[in-house]
């Protein structure tokens, strides 16, 4: 259960929100509240979720949304600017849900193994191997081991001194849980696999008891610490591997070493076009160039399999993992769907390509223009494990279905592209998405990319909408709703989509995305730059529905925004707070029902613009109206109900520019001419307005301000 913290929680203001404060300050002042007036009373929150495993930082902004502007541009911040390291970029990351490691804080965590490395010279890899599977080390140097370029031979050492380490912290972690009471681990490491795949009529229901048991048992008993410390470590070890690698010239690189160790094979290939096929289990793969063609690689793979490592330095390369090599899923259909046609689809359950599942899977390719393509549970997804996957630089594509793209189930998902033109699709979970103890992040550090949540495949409909997909991707947080079933409800965890580059980016998703969240969760989109555009339907643009915050910062460029069906830009339901926070520039937005600032049922939505020439088409209230009430008046807001005397703000400030405002007849994207639109009739250029609530609760309040 959530407790006040009263007051004596850092006394953030909107002063801390820097340039256009002013405006806040004048918008409290119509209102005739005081700053501290806004937040959530959390002992009140408790008459109506006390969900085990809520981030603390949901906590930290439902009881100051001061904070949210200003401590989201701090840790983004942070985060690109420390990414070249990733064991310091996964101690951060793990940190948004408490759980960050820093091992690099005092002394090199590697110190130990470098000076083994060191000490055994060129002997030092086949001493490593020796030391891994209890053999003498003479075993393992042949003529294929003496053609090892130096920096290859002592980059492979460090891994395998460092990964026994590794291991022992994930057994430390996960052993007692599984091991201890009676749990089959291949059986408990499928259920796993399930639970992040959900796919169409696979499970009967997707709050399977028994399901839902074991993992609320592990959600409690593994030691998520010690866990995410072998991550740490093993995150340190290839970074440093990349760095000893730095200089290396793979021009006429012709060897190719590979041996059995007890953790899966080692292999060390040079510069030839390889073929990894996904039939092996492999703990290192280390090569130095060549277009290169993998399946199934830098994943684990069963319960027995807790380490796997991809290192591609060069090379336009194709991860593929599919049943079939020129298959690419798009479509599910069944004997129910209007369009079945009887089509035998296919797909592979194994974990590819930057996937941990219970353990660890990393793989880091320093160059190419490469391709991702895995359906579940990939490029970066983490399920009790921590998941990473790295690209330097290339203009890359990256396909998947579900978990994909930064996911994190009970762990950590990351997804980290460095340079060039990218594009990302997916269907859902992904993108940046956190579940229940988990924590996912995309991030990408350049380039004009495109961000695709399918919404043209409506496989994943919802009853929100037949024709729309669910997505619940590019920055989302979510948790497990049990209300109505046995009570089991979980909070949720944390997504994040940071684009820190200054490309036009496309974003286009349904409903669930563009830092959103659901269930008592939190999920954050930012752009740094670029003249970007948004296409999206429901719950989208800092728009979450129930005990959740969604967070959404852009921080400059003339941007296009549609959430054209409702409740969207800066939208909250349900004990929520959204924030949309646009930088400046001439922008266009769409939105439909309670959206733009729109406050519902003891809610804080705050939409921001601080300026340009914008034009703003709206169907249905918002423009900062309050909505204490819907179809179920009684249980939601009516006097009578203690939410009748709760919270409840909308908030919209457009911070200066000659604004349009405009009635948008449909629940469409519009795309005709602005000149046939009727004016608003409550929000103008340089104007102040009050649309009240609609059915005035005592303690809801609602303020627009358009600044000249």
């Amino acid at each position: 259960m959530l407790l006040s913290t009263g007051f004596a929680y850092a006394d953030v203001t909107p002063d801390d929100l820097g340039e256009g404060s002013a405006l806040f300050w004048q918008a409290l002042d119509e209102m005739g509240l005081d700053y501290r007036d806004v937040r959530f009373d959390l002992t009140d929150f408790g008459f109506y979720n006390q969900d085990k495993y809520i981030p603390h930082l949901l906590t930290a902004y439902l009881d100051n949304p001061w904070k949210v502007s200003p401590y989201t541009h701090c840790f983004t911040d942070s985060l690109v600017g420390q990414q070249p390291s990733l064991a310091n970029t996964l101690t951060s990351v793990q940190g948004r849900i408490d759980q960050g490691v820093r091992i690099t804080l005092i002394g090199d965590p590697l110190a130990e193994y470098m000076a083994k490395v060191e000490e055994y010279g060129v002997d030092n890899l086949a001493i490593a191997l020796a030391e891994l599977n209890s053999r003498d080390y003479t075993e393992f140097i042949d003529e294929d081991y003496r053609s090892l370029p130096e920096d290859v031979r002592d980059a492979a050492a460090l891994f395998c001194f460092a990964v026994d380490d590794v291991q022992e912290l994930r057994w430390g972690a996960l052993s007692d849980p599984v091991m201890n009471y009676n749990y089959d681990p291949d059986w408990v490491f499928d259920k796993c696999v399930d639970w992040a795949l959900e796919l169409p009529d696979e499970k009967e229901d997707e709050s399977d008891r028994e399901s839902a048991v074991l993992i609320e048992y592990l959600l409690d008993n593994v030691d998520f610490q010690r866990l995410n410390t072998g991550a740490t470590l093993l995150a340190a070890c290839v970074e440093r591997m990349e760095l000893m690698l730095a200089e290396h010239d793979a021009a006429g690189d012709d060897f190719c070493y590979s041996v059995d160790t007890i953790y899966g094979d080692l292999v060390l290939s040079g510069a030839a076009d390889d073929d990894y096929p996904g039939d092996y289990q492999h703990v290192l793969i280390l090569d130095t160039g060549g277009n290169d063609h993998y399946s199934e690689a830098g994943s684990t793979r069963h319960w027995w399999h807790p380490v796997s490592v991809v290192i591609d330095l060069g090379g336009d390369d194709v991860y593929r993992n599919l049943a079939e090599a020129d298959y690419r899923l798009r479509v599910y259909y069944d004997e129910d769907h209007p369009d079945y046609t009887g089509a035998e689809y296919h797909y592979s359950r194994v974990p590819a390509f930057g996937a941990g599942v219970l353990g660890y899977g990393m793989l880091l390719d320093a160059a190419g223009d490469d391709v991702y393509d895995s359906q579940f549970i990939g490029q970066g997804c983490g399920i009790f494990g921590t998941g990473m996957l790295v690209d330097r630089a290339g203009d890359d594509e990256y396909i998947g279905v579900t978990s994909v793209q930064g996911s994190g189930w009970f762990g950590t998902g990351v997804l980290i592209d460095n340079q060039g033109d990218d594009h990302y699709e997916l269907y859902r979970y992904g993108q940046g998405f956190g579940f229940t103890g988990g924590v996912g992040l995309l991030l990408d550090c350049d380039g004009t990319d495109t961000y695709i949540a399918n919404n043209e495949d409506i496989v994943y409909d919802s009853v929100h909408s037949p024709v729309i997909n669910l997505n619940l991707a590019q920055g989302f947080g979510y948790g497990r709703r049990d209300d109505y079933g046995e009570g089991h409800s979980w909070g949720g965890g944390v997504g994040m989509l940071i684009d820190a580059g200054t490309g036009d980016d496309t974003y286009d998703c349904g409903i669930y995305a563009l830092g959103s969240s659901y269930w008592a969760a939190v999920g954050i989109l930012r752009d740094y730059g670029g003249n970007d555009r948004y296409m999206s339907a429901h719950y989208t643009l800092a728009a979450p529905p129930h005990y959740s915050c969604g967070v959404f910062i852009d921080d400059q460029g003339d941007d296009v925004y549609y959430g054209y069906l409702r409740q969207t830009l800066g939208h909250g339901r349900d004990w929520s707070l959204g924030w949309f926070e646009d930088g400046g520039g001439d922008d266009w937005y769409q939105a439909g029902h309670q959206s733009l600032g729109q406050g519902d049922v003891n809610s804080i939505g705050v939409f921001w613009d601080k300026g340009g020439d914008d034009i703003y088409l709206l169907h249905g209230p918002g423009f900062g109206q309050t909505t204490t009430a819907d179809s179920s008046v009684v249980r939601t807001g009516a006097p009578g109900s203690i939410r009748w005397y709760q919270f409840c703000l909308g908030l919209f400030i457009d911070g200066g520019g000659y604004d349009q405002y405009f009635v948008v007849p449909e629940e469409l994207p519009f795309t005709g001419d602005i000149d046939d639109l009727e004016p608003s009739t409550i929000a103008a250029n340089g104007t102040v307005w009050h649309c009240g609530d609609s059915i005035d609760a005592p303690n809801s309040h609602s303020v627009g301000i358009d600044a000249e």
